[in-house]
Parts: C-alpha cells; sequence; structure tokens
C-alpha cells in the first residue's frame, strides 16, 4: 500500500487538480498510518521481551506527524499560490 501510494504521489506530482493532489496525500497518510498501527501490533504481539520497542514507536509516530504536518503545510501553501494566481487571472480578464 505504501509502495503503490508513493509511486502515485511522485508519478502525479505534476497534475494539477487540488481534487487529485489532496486524494494522494491522504493516501499517503493513510499508508504511513497503516504501518505505524502494524508496527504497534508486531511489538505488542511479538515484542514482550523487546526493551526499546516503546522508543521504536515513539519515533516513528514522530517521523509520521512531522511528513503529515508537512505534506498538510505544502498543501496549504501551494492553494495559496494557485488562488493568488486565479485572483491576478480574474482581474485582468475584468480589465
Amino acid at each position: 500500500m505504501l509502495n503503490l501510494s508513493a509511486y502515485n504521489l511522485i508519478k502525479y506530482r505534476n497534475d494539477h487538480s487540488p481534487n487529485f493532489s489532496a486524494a494522494k496525500i491522504i493516501s499517503f497518510s493513510m499508508a504511513l498510518m497503516a504501518i505505524l498501527s502494524l508496527q504497534t501490533a508486531m511489538f505488542s504481539q511479538f515484542g514482550a521481551d523487546f526493551e526499546h520497542g516503546h522508543e521504536m514507536n515513539m519515533s516513528l509516530c514522530c517521523l509520521i506527524c512531522l511528513c503529515v504536518n508537512g505534506m498538510g503545510i505544502y498543501m496549504i501553501l501551494n492553494a495559496k499560490k494557485h488562488l493568488k494566481i486565479l485572483k491576478s487571472e480574474y482581474s485582468n480578464h475584468l480589465k
């Protein structure tokens, strides 16, 4: 799932549809959360004697949160740039 979502994120990066872009980023975020859930389940099931499981879960969780926040900031900045372009095109069209 992560491979497919990362592939789609890279393959369609030049697509200018905001809905498709948001869907790609949400799909990638869901894949990252699935990895975190899988790791947590594996540590709870098989890692009873593994002492660094909690630290590994916390570090992966922080990394995923940073990725998701970064993608959110990217989406906001990209939308702001496109709105600015549309506003200038609209004002030029009215003149």
